[in-house]
């Protein structure tokens, strides 16, 4: 924070920072309307340039309190003291250090809760705006975190906390990096360019949501999970980044609209490559679920069917009978009690890929066998029609799965289309 700023507190009223005597200490002045003060000069804040941290881990500004769900404390900038109206922004920046070397937080807390900042931006620390352990329900309304060492924006285990909208570009690490638990974080909208490896990483924090991101021309990836699992993503745009749009190693991520430029859309670490699933949905109007090994997208129909159809491509042999590719096809309510039957068209390019149907044990009690139903297609490149068929003895929702493995060829693939589901 700087002198001339204000501070919102949970009483309703306020205050104006009239002196900073240390990095965590400020007075504090009142504020009311059309109130005068002497010694109190009207300003329009701009560059608050800071004096130079001494480590990594210096707090530059701290945020030493908390608001409450019914009552933020508001940490904004840009005010003109002269109408009290919010005609700017309030930028921070650090004057000393090169840039691997630029120390401090620009606006730390840890354990804070209920505060929103608001037209606030850090130029030139370690890490711009740094939410540490149990930091939660927080929101940054608009803040631009650019040119720092390490990170933009960084979460370390912090949930629940929101950004409406951030820019945070050129940065050395990653634009917005989620760290270790970090989960139910929600980004309505971020711009992450040219950052120094990530546009926005999630490492171990996991049910995150993006609403809307452009990651572009960063050095690694725009988007990057790593053992992180059911984040979503509504729309992302990118373009340029150097080794790809997205990196997934672990699990189940959607990004349900992107327009990616990048030739590869997606990469898939091979340590965990019998559980990653990342999907894109309306990618040019298509679907496309990559995971280590193994892709499948859809496409006009092209096998005899009508409509869309799935294709599904084994790349390595690893990708056997003990680790095979299945993903959802349909999902269907299905009754207490009647037979169920699922028809679908396999067709193989080649004999050394294998398809099956699969519905997994456990989504609902049946009469058959206590363990998954498995149905393989036929050992030809014929189009066949594969059936599966149980028998619920509780009503509910089922998931039925298609799948692929290897047996002998990396080069082949499966059309799968034309789906019926009938229940006795």
């Amino acid at each position: 924070m700087a002198i001339g700023d204000f501070i919102s507190a949970p009483d309703g009223n306020w205050y104006e920072v009239i002196t900073i005597t240390s990095n965590t200490s400020a007075t504090l002045y009142k504020k009311y309307p059309s109130a005068t003060a002497s010694g109190h000069s009207s300003q329009k804040l701009g560059v608050t340039d800071t004096g130079a941290a001494t480590s990594s881990s210096t707090q530059v500004q701290v945020v030493n309190s908390s608001g409450n769900s019914s009552a933020f404390l508001y940490i904004s900038g840009g005010w003109d003291l002269s109408t009290e109206t919010q005609t700017g922004q309030t930028w921070f920046r650090q004057m000393h250090g090169t840039f691997n070397n630029r120390y401090g937080y620009g606006l730390y807390m840890t354990g804070k809760s209920y505060t929103n900042l608001d037209k606030l931006n850090f130029l030139r620390y370690n890490c711009g705006i740094y939410y540490y352990t149990s930091s939660s329900n927080n929101t940054i309304t608009s803040a631009t975190c650019n040119s720092n060492s390490q990170y933009g924006i960084y979460y370390y285990t912090s949930s629940n906390n929101t950004i409406t909208s951030a820019t945070c570009n050129s940065n050395g690490s990653c634009g917005i990096y989620y760290y270790t638990s970090s989960s139910n974080n929600t980004i309505t909208s971020a711009t992450c360019n040219s950052n120094s490896q990530y546009g926005i990483y999630y490492n171990s924090s996991s049910n995150n949501t993006i609403t809307s991101a452009t990651c572009n021309s960063n050095s690694q990836y725009g988007i990057c999970y790593y053992t992180s699992s059911n984040n979503t993503i509504y729309a992302l745009s990118t373009t340029g980044n150097t080794a790809g749009a997205i990196y997934a190693d672990n699990a189940n991520n959607i990004c349900h609209s992107a327009t990616i430029a990048e030739s590869t859309r997606v990469a898939t670490g091979t340590a965990y490559y019998s559980n990653t699933r990342q999907y894109i949905n309306n990618l040019g109007g298509y679907s496309y679920v990559y995971s280590n090994y193994a892709t499948a997208n859809s496409q006009n129909a092209s096998a005899g069917g009508t409509g869309k159809e799935w294709k599904f491509a084994i790349t390595n042999a690893a990708r056997n009978t003990v680790y095979p590719f299945y993903i959802p096809i349909a999902r269907v309510a299905v009754a207490s009690s009647g037979k169920v039957t699922v028809k679908v068209y396999f067709k193989k390019s080649g004999t050394g890929i294998a398809g099956a149907l699969r519905c997994r044990y456990g989504q609902i009690t049946w009469s058959d066998a206590a363990q998954d139903i498995i149905v393989t297609c036929p050992n030809d490149t014929s189009r066949n029609q594969v059936t599966l068929q149980f028998t619920p003895t509780e009503a509910g929702v089922v998931e039925i799965e298609a799948g692929a493995w290897y047996v002998s060829a990396v080069d082949q693939n499966i059309i799968i289309d034309d789906i019926t589901i009938t229940q006795a």
